[in-house]
């Protein structure tokens, strides 16, 4: 299911050693809760449209999380460009939702705000995952 992450994502707060913890991908309504927070700031609500500037793009190949300061949002890394992320969020009974942008667009075609969808079983250099905890 979306190519290992959520099996991924589960077992992470056990196998790191976190105790009353649980990990998850990031649900869709998170998502959209952090893009409302985003949008909320008056210098950075530009960028759910067009995040040029706030995401490795147009390049040739994704990056290490974090690499970059300037690719923050409200102290969120790589949220736009870098890699799709899949979410929790589901698109029919076929089909899982990603967001955010990758390395390989512009930031104007594929913003921190992009939503789209593929099947589960999809494995690609261009998505990875985000996680949640729940303490």
């Amino acid at each position: 299911e979306t190519g290992g992450a959520v099996e991924k994502a589960r077992n992470f707060s056990t196998q790191s050693g976190h105790t009353n913890v649980t990990s998850t991908l990031v649900y869709g309504v998170q998502w959209d809760a952090v893009m409302r927070w985003i949008s909320e700031d008056g210098d950075l609500a530009r960028y759910l449209t067009n995040s040029d500037g706030k995401g490795n793009y147009n390049t040739e190949s994704s990056i290490p999380t974090g690499s970059n300061v300037e690719y923050q949002l409200k102290n969120i890394y790589d949220i736009a460009g870098n890699v799709f992320e899949w979410t929790m969020e589901a698109y029919s009974t076929a089909y899982r939702v990603f967001r955010g942008g990758y390395y390989n667009i512009y930031g104007s075609r594929g913003p921190v705000s992009y939503r789209s969808y593929d099947s589960p079983d999809l494995t690609d250099p261009r998505l990875g995952f985000r996680l949640a905890f729940f303490v």
